[in-house]
């Protein structure tokens, strides 16, 4: 997928600085990038597990509104800001660093970041709506997760393949 990193605009034209010529040649603003920027698929990935984080966790807050019960607000908590917006930063630092999204090591830190964080979010959520017996669970799932947390960490100080 190329994601456009493009913005082409038209030079102000005589002294109106909101009129434009027709006749100026369009600008690039990223020619760093060439123009455009091919998103590695593990980057489009994280974005899409992301949204599905946003919407689990914004379920999770409307029924919660709905029933007034706020028990499993640590969940909500937990699904928004573990799922959806570090996934999404995830996303977004492979999506700018293409090379750190290739190879076996980032694929394996997807894997374990999403399985880490789902187990904990369902199981964080059914321990605050009153199931105590599944502690453990959330405890080694919360391991999990902050394990996808160290491989990302070793993924953004290793040097990027050529």
């Amino acid at each position: 997928m190329t994601v456009p990193l493009l913005y082409l605009f038209r030079r102000p034209c005589g002294r109106n600085s909101l009129q434009m010529c027709a006749e100026s040649p369009p600008r690039r603003l990223a020619p760093h990038f060439g123009g455009t920027l091919t998103m590695p698929a593990l980057a489009q990935l994280y974005f899409r597990t992301a949204i599905l984080f946003l919407i689990a966790g914004i379920s999770i807050g409307i029924f919660m509104s709905i029933s007034g019960n706020h028990a499993v607000m640590g969940a909500h908590a937990h699904i928004n800001l573990l799922g959806w917006v570090t996934s999404a930063l995830f996303g977004t630092y492979l999506a700018l660093n293409p090379a750190k999204a290739a190879g076996l090591l980032p694929r394996l830190q997807y894997g374990v970041y999403v399985l880490g964080v789902l187990a904990m979010g369902t199981s964080l959520y059914l321990m605050l709506d009153g199931n105590a017996s599944i502690e453990p669970v959330v405890a080694v799932s919360s391991l999990v997760a902050f394990a996808g947390v160290l491989l990302f960490a070793v993924i953004i100080f290793m040097p990027a393949r050529s």
